[in-house]
């Protein structure tokens, strides 16, 4: 489906939906929203660059569901500009679902601060930037009873600054389930970490590969269960160049201890957990001492399929659009291989003109991806070519006509206080 484009949208009723948009937010958030219950996200692709995608406050029972975030605010490397850059920021926002999403170069992809029961699946996040204390996947901070399942956390070790991928802060009753978490780059970093308080925990089916400190955590926080976790691959020193302060370890549980003596760091169970090619194989688990369960073995083990969320396409320029190439054949029901090319008379209008398309298929499409912000008609010739000492070529165009998107902007508006 055919996105609108659009403006920022300000949430203005209760049970509002929004959906079917493509929103350019240069300034502030891409959807905002302040005390609406039951507010619908869906089908939207969202680009911002000095806010947040989506940020809901005191809007209980949010429903955020094939949704791609896209931070063009984040520079090509390294910590991101603010921490309020978040893909999608609830706060005091019960019963949220939020499922099938994608954020790509956020300060945090989600980020759930004092907001309960929340029902969260199929999310992939690429390159968390932070700063700190942002830099995740997702954090849960004082949210209770959760549920994160079906997960991908990517980082290109040169780009993202990673903090905790998964955080699970002063939060308990919660489950995280089936994820993969490749890529962390800071050396006191971890691949999930329970801290703060956090209890009743259950993480299970976890895949980290690639990270310096350590792949799990738990700190100051009772009855952890990690449960058939696996971690490969970690390194030392960082790919940045960065000083080597990470341990490299698989378990890393603290225990801190209050001014009486009371360890705050109990329960804590792993089982079923496997490990392979850490930087120092000797290095598990510290303390081991406070585990009841210490089921962890060594193990060349099968590595999860990534997830990868059907959301709508966007670019840092702007929407993809597809055009269908049908009928394609080499003649006479021939089946001589087939190559399809296309190219454009205006290519200063384009970032990338894409065929896809395997021989002998009928159909195949073309991706075009103009320049941002930019105006013009160009024609598309594409080629159809059959494999033969004599080549037999026949060429076929059409006119794309780009119009430039004047999107109504206001300058960021500061708070006011009234006193009655």
């Amino acid at each position: 489906m055919e996105l609108i484009p659009s403006g920022p949208i300000i949430i203005s009723f209760d049970n509002q939906v929004i959906e079917n948009l493509l929103i350019t937010a240069e300034a502030g958030n891409g959807i905002s929203g302040y005390q609406k219950s039951g507010v619908i996200i869906r089908n939207c692709a969202i680009m911002y660059a000095g806010g947040n995608g989506i940020k809901l406050q005191e809007c209980p029972s949010p429903t955020i569901e094939n949704v791609n975030l896209l931070h063009t605010g984040a520079p090509e490397t390294g910590v991101g500009p603010h921490a309020e850059r978040n893909g999608i920021w609830l706060l005091g926002s019960d019963n949220a679902i939020i499922k099938n999403i994608l954020s790509t170069d956020p300060s945090t992809g989600i980020y759930l601060q004092q907001s309960d029961y929340s029902t969260i699946s199929k999310i992939k996040c690429v390159n968390a930037r932070g700063p700190f204390p942002r830099g995740q996947l997702i954090q849960f901070n004082d949210s209770q009873h959760f549920t994160l399942s079906d997960f991908y956390s990517f980082s290109d070790l040169a780009i993202a600054w990673t903090a905790d991928n998964v955080s699970i802060y002063a939060s308990s009753n919660g489950t995280i389930d089936r994820g993969i978490i490749d890529g962390n780059n800071r050396p006191n970093g971890s691949g999930v970490v329970t801290e703060h308080g956090s209890s009743n925990i259950v993480i299970s089916d976890i895949d980290c590969y690639r990270w310096m400190n350590c792949a799990f955590g738990a700190s100051n926080g009772n009855n952890i269960e990690f449960h058939r976790c696996k971690a490969s691959d970690s390194y030392m020193p960082s790919v940045q160049g960065n000083p080597a302060s990470g341990t490299g370890l698989m378990f890393i549980v603290y225990n801190f201890e209050t001014p009486n003596g009371i360890p705050t760091t109990e329960d804590i169970t792993v089982s079923e957990c496997e490990y392979w090619n850490l930087h120092e194989n000797n290095q598990i688990v510290w303390d081991s001492n406070l585990l009841i369960v210490n089921d962890i073995t060594s193990n060349n083990f099968i590595k999860r399929i990534p997830i990868n969320p059907t959301v709508p396409s966007i670019t840092k320029g702007v929407q993809m659009t597809t055009v269908n190439l049908t009928g394609i054949s080499s003649g006479n029901l021939l089946t001589d291989p087939i190559t399809v090319s296309a190219v454009t008379d205006k290519p200063e209008l384009f970032e990338s003109i894409t065929v896809n398309y395997t021989s002998p298929e009928p159909d195949g499409t073309i991706e075009l991806i103009p320049i941002t912000n930019v105006e013009g008609v160009a024609l598309i010739t594409v080629s159809v070519e059959n494999d033969k000492p004599i080549k037999n070529i026949i060429e076929k165009s059409f006119a794309v006509t780009l119009i430039k998107l004047n999107l109504p902007m206001i300058d960021e508006i500061e708070d006011v206080d009234i006193y009655s």
